[in-house]
């Protein structure tokens, strides 16, 4: 839901943190891919997610970077939950955002 709001209306935004996220493709979002300079966003996905395919994670990644958006990109050896490393990592990357 982060990117899917966060790439809606971007200049609403500075950074994005999108945990076992994927994009959303419907007729009622306009993505808006050229207005992403400003935006950061860190991608966190677990290998082995039952929930949300990891292929749909390592997609989201693709087409940020394809957009040339300034994305963190972390795979983590868990399911469908947020570890202690990913949260450690998280919180790196948001002090070096502040």
């Amino acid at each position: 839901m982060s990117l899917a709001i966060s790439l809606s209306s971007p200049k609403r935004f500075k950074g994005i943190i999108a945990h076992s996220g994927l994009l959303l493709q419907h007729d009622r979002l306009s993505y808006r891919w050229n207005d992403l300079g400003a935006l950061s966003f860190f991608i966190a996905h677990g290998e082995q997610d039952p929930i949300v395919p990891i292929e749909l994670g390592r997609q989201a990644h693709r087409q940020l970077v394809q957009a040339n958006a300034n994305v963190l990109y972390r795979e983590y050896p868990i399911q469908h939950t947020i570890s202690d490393e990913s949260l450690s990592d998280i919180s790196t990357w948001l002090q070096q955002q502040i």
